[in-house]
């Protein structure tokens, strides 16, 4: 399989580098709401970064509130390699299951509703502050909300690996399946049994989507993550979301037949912002499990260099949103919108002198996520 195979190379790759500097964050900073965190949460975020020891597809969990930092999921293979194990066993969707299983071991944990996969380029620091300001939204007064992030990259650090990866191979992978998505639901239809092992494949390379398709798993299938029920992906984090649902859906064959799937009581909200890609519909039951939400900005220069989706909707979306009210219909399947004048980032950059936010504007996710999954 050879994307699977070049995305693995330009994945894994970084390892081989020496550590990296404070400065890798820096992408970070030009996207994410990294103000948010507390100095507690940005030094653990730096030191993770800087030591690299939270691999791609790790998880940790932020919480809203002052109280600062957060808590990382022990990494199965540094554990192995303590036990003298051959850590070389496991990788790819079997270490995706081990991370999983370690995250479940709190029993606190398995009743977090929402999990975060940050985009191409961010490291720690992105990730934690993308949680940080969706746990920030649904949090109230008294009670903080704890949000699970999926690690996706180190920063510049591997910026122009994270970059092959994304926008010159993954990009043309989810471009392809808008572009082709009847020819892949016969090919699935007369062949799954090769769909599977090449999406297999991309999962083993994609190390965030192997473990947001375990965490699925734990959710319908084991019933072991009882609490989720949103999924947040940011810029090429969609790419990973639409892997890892592309993997369930192409079981769901052999799990409704054997019966162990566990329908939820509501469907689980799966939110995109910038870079659409056509989540996948092949298989009615997926809109039982499933419903999508996907937000792009029209100033957004990256969605329209990465996503055949974002030039769609300029004539296939029900109008541009206000992105200072951006006022839509929750209920609307699928839920396909653009904003006018909004950019990549996730908060709002103001003029110094006058206060008021710079055009382009910012993706509204404060007002957006509550109209979905209110508070």
């Amino acid at each position: 399989m050879l994307l699977p195979t070049f995305i693995k190379f330009a994945e894994n790759a970084v390892n081989m580098f020496p550590r990296p500097a404070g400065s890798a964050a820096k992408l970070d900073e030009a996207f994410y709401p990294t103000q948010k965190l507390t100095p507690g949460e940005r030094r653990q975020a730096m030191t993770m970064l800087e030591e690299q020891h939270a691999p791609e597809g790790s998880i940790f969990i932020v919480s809203s509130g002052i109280q600062g930092g957060f808590d990382l999921v022990s990494d199965p293979v540094q554990e192995e390699k303590v036990s003298g194990i051959e850590s070389t066993a496991l990788h790819g969707r079997r270490r995706a299951e081990r991370v999983v299983e370690k995250f479940l071991e709190k029993a606190e944990w398995a009743d977090i509703e929402t999990v975060v996969i940050p985009g191409c380029g961010s490291s720690p620091l992105g990730a934690a502050a993308l949680a940080k300001s969706v746990a920030e939204i649904y949090g109230t007064e008294g009670s903080d909300r704890a949000v699970a992030a999926i690690l996706a990259g180190h920063g510049a650090f591997d910026q122009w690996l994270e970059a092959a990866s994304g926008g010159m191979l993954m990009a043309p992978m989810a471009n392809a399946l808008n572009a082709f998505d009847p020819f892949l639901e016969y090919i699935a239809e007369v062949n799954p049994d090769l769909a599977r092992l090449y999406i297999g494949d991309l999962l083993d390379a994609i190390h965030e989507a192997a473990t947001l398709h375990a965490l699925l798993k734990a959710r319908l299938v084991g019933g072991s993550f009882r609490g989720l029920n949103m999924i947040v992906s940011h810029s090429k984090g969609n790419w990973a979301v639409l892997a890892a649902l592309l993997a369930l859906e192409l079981e769901l064959p052999e799990l409704e037949g054997a019966r162990k799937l566990r329908e939820p009581d509501r469907r689980i909200d799966v939110v995109t912002f910038g870079n659409p890609v056509n989540l996948p519909d092949m298989h009615p039951t997926m809109e039982k499990l499933f419903h999508y939400h996907q937000f792009v900005g029209a100033a957004d220069k990256l969605a329209h260099t990465n996503s055949v989706k974002t030039w769609q909707l300029h004539f296939t979306g029900d109008g541009n949103l206000d992105p200072h009210q951006p006022v839509f219909d929750p209920a609307a399947h699928p839920n396909e919108r653009m904003l006018a004048d909004t950019e990549h980032h996730l908060f709002a950059k103001t003029d110094p002198d006058t206060g008021k936010e710079l055009k382009p504007y910012h993706m509204p996710i404060e007002q957006i996520l509550p109209q979905i999954r209110p508070h």
